[in-house]
């Protein structure tokens, strides 16, 4: 399983090219599982610009796909 931080699914969703673009088209045409943390699907719903946005990140990040870290100070 691969962690996938909020930057790389910034940059999977712009237009053109680069090594972290492609590494995660990498990942998720091979199938290879994958989550995003509670705190990355926050970032990403706040840098939205409308509700279609929102929709689609709803759409493509679902339920299983969130990892609910521990939310203590020792943690991070």
């Amino acid at each position: 399983m691969i962690l996938v931080d909020t930057s790389v699914l910034v940059d999977w969703t712009r237009k053109g090219d680069n090594s972290m673009k492609k590494a995660f088209e990498d990942v998720v045409l091979g199938f290879i599982p994958y989550r995003v943390s509670v705190l990355t699907y926050q970032e990403l719903m706040q840098g939205t610009r409308s509700d279609a946005e929102r929709a689609k990140i709803k759409e493509f990040i679902d339920e299983e796909t969130i990892l609910h870290l521990p939310t203590d100070l020792d943690f991070f």
